[in-house]
């Protein structure tokens, strides 16, 4: 239970930070590839939106990419084309947040301490404007969880624009940048398992649904052969947000940072695995 409870908090760490791949499927050699990978990589966060302490996670970070003519699918995302243009794109995705510690707070006394990882799914809707440009809106069920239990903590509405440069790499080299802008919008229960203080602790503070922030997102990525490297800086703002006089938000900005370094081992087409299963002699 241990390991796949560190499992369970890279993943919703990573998923944070957004080392995605989505704009990496064009760099398969072949329409069908599967690129599989691991390496190390290091996060820094606050322990929620709006903390003033910040914790750094090493983790393991493990590298799923696949291109296929109808969908496409990473750590992060299963996507598929509406069209034969690839203008409007579906996905179904995955969010998330570790376990979020409120002991360091000064302004809440006798708060309970703990929350649990939360997991974000739901579906999203994008639109390329063009190889460079591109919109986002996304849905998500919040769930959090210890694996030992589940709950349901709310709903989550996500719109993002972000940009690409360059659009383009080879299949074994290249460098890009992506940066994007995205504001979020939460139910009352989301902001309740973070923001809200109930009796004993005082003092009481009750949220609301509605805006939640915005964030500017920075990410660069290299690949050189079997090796990818990823950089992530995020910045994010809770002024104007609906929890923003919660006695739980001691700043209204929180940065992101994150580094990793993928080692990509597996790199062929799908239908080489799946004739290695079905005939393994």
């Amino acid at each position: 239970m241990k390991i796949a409870r560190i499992i369970f908090i890279s993943l919703s760490l990573l998923s944070t930070t957004a080392f995605s791949y989505g704009a990496e499927t064009n760099n398969a050699r072949h329409e069908d590839e599967l690129q599989l990978g691991i390496g190390p990589a290091f996060v820094l966060l606050p322990d929620y939106p709006g903390s003033k302490h910040t914790k750094a996670w090493p983790v393991p970070l493990p590298y799923l990419n696949y291109q296929g003519r109808h969908f496409s699918l990473n750590r992060e995302e299963i996507a598929w084309n509406f069209n034969s243009q690839g203008a409007w794109h579906g996905s179904v995705s995955i969010n998330g947040l570790p376990p979020v510690e409120r002991k360091h707070t000064k302004n809440v006394s006798n708060i309970d301490q703990t929350r649990d990882t939360t997991l974000e799914i739901g579906p999203s809707l994008i639109y390329d404007f063009n190889s460079r440009w591109q919109a986002q809106v996304a849905v998500r069920q919040v769930i959090g969880t210890d694996l030992a239990r589940w709950q349901l903590v709310g709903w989550r509405f996500n719109p993002k624009i972000a940009y690409a440069w360059p659009s383009t790499e080879t299949p074994d080299q290249g460098t890009q940048w992506e940066f994007t802008f995205s504001s979020l919008w939460n139910s009352a229960a989301y902001n309740d398992y973070f923001y809200q203080v109930s009796a004993p602790a005082t003092p009481i503070y009750d949220a609301t649904s509605g805006y939640g922030g915005s964030y500017l997102s920075v990410k660069y990525r290299y690949r050189e052969k079997a090796w990818l490297w990823s950089a992530y800086l995020r910045a994010q703002t809770l002024d104007q947000a609906t929890f923003a006089d919660s006695p739980l938000v001691e700043t209204k900005t929180a940065v992101t940072f994150g580094v990793a370094a993928i080692w990509i081992g597996y790199q062929k087409p799908l239908q080489s695995l799946l004739r290695h299963f079905n005939n393994p002699s």
